[in-house]
């Protein structure tokens, strides 16, 4: 045992020796020494100024090493900061000392504060350190950074990136990193707060707690990073979900744009507001690359419950690729359901197999269902998609169906859809679905609405989606409830309200069939009245062209032919110009806008011929108080939401010519009739209402009106009738429904008027539309009668004194003529005796 006691002695006197020579050490080493020339070789090596505030000291427990105070690191070439820590602990080796070299052990860090940054060329403000620096042949290693524990605490990193305009703080970070290697990597632990946004929002978008831990290594030559036994946590709060718990366990590996996965599983439950949240997402196999997605085994399922629903859904796949010569899915089941509230809500698709290469396209059935329930609501759904075909850059089906049924709120539904499927794929660099087309589209089916007749359609066509240019473009043609139906439409962009184009054609559309009936009557006085109108974001932002036509549209009591529009809309801007309709046997013609402000603004320009005014006013008021044949023509405009409001800002003007028609309540020609024959009774100036069986007939009616603020003035009414001539002026007060008129209607003289001839009838027209009264001034007509009857008799008196004058002028000239003729035949027989008498003499 003699050796072993020498070998203890000799331990000891080493030991001795070692304890010595360390005081000797401490008493002459001074670390300050090395201070310039540690921050002369950060600047020569990095180009980044170092400062070292306090001094640099030699500590011993609990081991050798070296404390810093108030260190900081410049920006690469500039002065701005880029980090600064409170104290710095570095544990050395102690051989080396004894070499007078530096070897770091340990490094222990408290408050570092860290600045990253990535400018708008995508460069990192790192970058110059992740670069490896040669080192000169020969050149004697003076100090090293290898470390086999690195601990920060509470440490802060800010993060501001210029490219994607992100920004990130981690604060109270807490580290611990050991075993560390260069090649190897290191076991890392760190928990801290995060908090990201963007850079011009003030609110943090994602705000919690995350923790780290795992086998982390990176390379410096290819930034490739690898992490085994990864364990990542968050709990907090991201994109407005509160209540987050995320956990992220399994092994990666990330180089050059390439992420490879194995046993990754992707944990995330949420309990908020009464909602409770599930997310499982497994994943032992995870290929990609910006050109290709491998996963094998996927299984991904989401339960969520609370609110009274309950809902859950499922992706599985044994194995699923993509990439830009191959589509491969296998197996693929998805599956989703939805409960709550008395309603259940069930779908599911199921690809057995679908194979797409640059040559051919493979696959069984996909089948697709749907189930949903609420009460005596049921509707199933159920399709297949079978006969693939064509290549990765264009798969086909040669047919696509689907089948419904069931009812929806009393409604009842069945329909069926065929087509063959086509779809365009792009590589970009990704596959991406580019087109999609429908063609041989048939889809037949019927509708069963509440104490309606069934709505049935067959219609044929076809169906494009350009899903690059976000457009889709679908004509088709067919028999829409027994009415032949020619469609072409398209709509520009999926996000928002699309712009939209329509061509439509419709032999005949009965609203008779499918709404409620409505019973002519007059308007009610505007008292009121909700909105009719609301603030809708369509208004605003919609835009398209349509083209419609209609051969007959029926809604009672109104039938309307041959209607022709033209839509064009423009964002707050709608316009119908022109339309046209055969309507109330007469023609119409126009063009409309709405402008849609703060308050929208209507306007309306319309010429309409040909009209029959009695049935127009049946079927506006209920009663046809006048009839004729009529043209109406003018410019109106009104601004508001409700129909009260409409009336009180209508302004414009608008002309009438009415023919061969009558004013009903009123007959002017029988009341001047009753007046000559009972003048004491029409001086009682009575106020009769309108009587039905009265009426006034004109064979011309024209009048001009000036509206403003919904009232409508008129001042050059002009009527001509048999025996009838007539003026008048007033207004007609459209809000409140009244009138305040003045008729003024006289009998001509003509043959037959007889004593009527030349009597104007003052009419006092007043009351409501509903209602209208008929004021006649009975007193200045039976003074125009009488005056009139004077007329008449003195004038019948001159002519019965003229016309026995002249009888008695006759007899005597008669007399006169009769005496003159007789003398004449008495001459003429003298003449004849003498003549007789002569010829005896010279005969003899």
């Amino acid at each position: 045992m003699r050796w072993v006691k020498r070998i203890a002695i000799g331990f000891g006197i080493l030991l001795v020796l070692l304890a010595v020579g360390i005081g000797i050490l401490f008493a002459t080493f001074d670390p300050n020494d090395y201070k310039d020339r540690i921050v002369t070789a950060v600047r020569d090596q990095t180009q980044r100024e170092l400062k070292i505030g306090g001094k640099i000291e030699l500590v011993i427990f609990p081991n050798i090493g070296l404390k810093l105070h108030d260190v900081s690191l410049s920006e690469y070439q500039k002065p701005d900061e880029f980090a600064r820590l409170t104290e710095l602990r570095a544990g050395v080796r102690l051989m080396p000392l004894l070499d007078r070299r530096v070897e770091v052990d340990a490094v222990t860090v408290d408050g570092l504060q860290l600045h990253l940054r990535r400018d708008e060329q995508g460069k990192l403000n790192i970058d110059d350190l992740m670069q490896p620096k040669p080192k000169p042949a020969g050149e004697e290693r003076k100090f090293s950074l290898q470390m086999a524990r690195l601990t920060l605490t509470q440490a802060q990193l800010d993060w501001q990136d210029a490219v994607s305009k992100q920004t990130a703080r981690v604060q109270g970070l807490n580290l611990e990193a050991t075993d560390i290697d260069p090649e190897k990597g290191a076991q890392l632990k760190l928990d801290t707060q995060l908090s990201a946004g963007t850079l011009e929002g003030p609110t943090a978008l994602v705000e919690g707690k995350l923790g780290l831990s795992g086998t982390l290594a990176m390379q410096a030559s290819t930034k490739a990073l690898d992490a085994k036994g990864l364990l990542l946590t968050f709990n907090g709060s991201a994109q407005q979900q509160k209540g987050l718990a995320l956990k992220v366990t399994g092994d990666a590996h990330y180089e050059a744009q390439q992420l490879a996965a194995n046993q990754l599983e992707v944990l995330l439950d949420q309990s908020a507001e009464g909602l409770t949240r599930h997310v499982a997402l497994k994943l032992p196999k995870l290929q990609a690359t910006p050109t290709e997605l491998l996963v094998e085994q996927l299984d991904a399922e989401l339960k969520q419950q609370g609110q009274g629903q309950q809902l859950s859904a499922a992706v599985r796949a044994p194995k699923l690729r993509v990439t830009p010569a191959e589509l491969l899915v296998d197996k693929l089941d998805m599956q989703f359901a939805q409960e709550g509230a008395g309603r259940k809500l069930s779908a599911s698709v199921q690809a057995p197999s679908l194979k797409a290469t640059k040559a051919a396209v493979s696959g069984q059935t996909i089948q697709l269902k749907a189930n949903f329930a609420q009460g005596k609501d049921n509707m199933v759904l159920q399709g297949s998609i079978s006969g693939l075909s064509g290549s990765l850059q264009q798969i086909e089906a040669k047919q696509v169906a689907l089948t419904t049924h069931g009812q929806m709120g009393g409604n009842g539904l069945e329909m069926r859809l065929d087509a063959a499927l086509q779809v365009i794929l792009k590589q970009s660099p990704n596959l991406k679905p580019e087109l999609l087309r429908l063609t041989g589209l048939s889809t037949q089916g019927k509708a069963v609405l509440p104490g309606a007749p069934a709505l049935s359609w067959k219609l044929a066509g076809q169906l494009q989606t350009n899903l690059a240019a976000q457009q889709l473009d679908t004509q088709l043609n067919g028999v829409l409830d027994a009415s032949a139906l020619k469609l072409a439409a398209s709509l520009q962009g999926f996000s928002g309200i699309p712009a939209f184009k329509l061509d439509a054609s419709l032999d005949a559309l009965d609203l008779n069939r499918y709404l409620p009936p409505s019973k002519p009557g007059p308007v009610a006085p505007a008292q009121g009245g909700g909105v009719v109108l609301p603030d809708l974001p369509l208004f605003h932002k919609l835009s398209g062209v349509a083209d419609i036509r209609i051969g007959r549209l029926s809604k009672a009591p109104w039938v309307v032919n041959d209607l022709k529009l033209h839509f064009d809309a423009k964002p707050g801007n709608w316009r119908l110009d022109p339309f046209s309709a055969q309507l109330l046997e007469g023609q119409l013609q126009g063009s409309a806008s709405a402008r849609f402000g703060a308050q929208p603004v209507l306007s309306l320009t319309h010429q309409f011929s040909g009209v029959s005014v009695g049935t127009l006013m049946k079927t506006v008021s209920g009663e046809d108080k006048v009839t004729g044949t009529g043209n109406l023509s003018g410019t109106l405009s009104m601004s508001g939401r409700t129909v009260p409001q409409w009336l009180a800002t209508l302004n414009g003007n608008s002309k009438v010519r009415v023919q061969n028609g009558a004013i009903k309540g009123i007959s002017i020609v029988d009341t001047v009739q009753k007046a000559q024959s009972s003048i004491n009774q029409m001086r009682e100036k009575a106020k009769p209402e309108a009587k039905s069986n009265a009426k006034t007939e004109f064979s011309d009616l024209s009048a001009s009106f000036n509206i403003h603020n919904g009232v409508a003035q008129n001042d050059d009414l002009s009527m001509v009738g048999p025996l009838l001539k007539g003026s008048g002026k007033g207004h007609f007060n459209l809000p409140a429904q009244t009138i305040d008129y003045g008729l003024l209607a006289g009998v001509e003289y003509k043959k037959d008027a007889g004593a009527l001839g030349g009597v104007t009838v003052p009419v006092k027209i007043g009351g409501t539309f509903a209602a209208p009264t008929f004021t006649v001034d009975y007193g200045a007509l039976a003074k125009q009668l009488l005056e009139n009857k004077l007329k008449i008799d003195t004038k019948a008196a001159e002519e019965k004194a003229k016309a026995q004058l002249q009888a008695e002028q006759d007899k005597v000239k008669q007399q006169l003529a009769d005496e003159k003729a007789k003398l004449k035949q008495k001459e003429d027989a003298e003449k004849a005796k003498l003549k007789d008498k002569l010829k005896g003499l010279l005969g003899k």
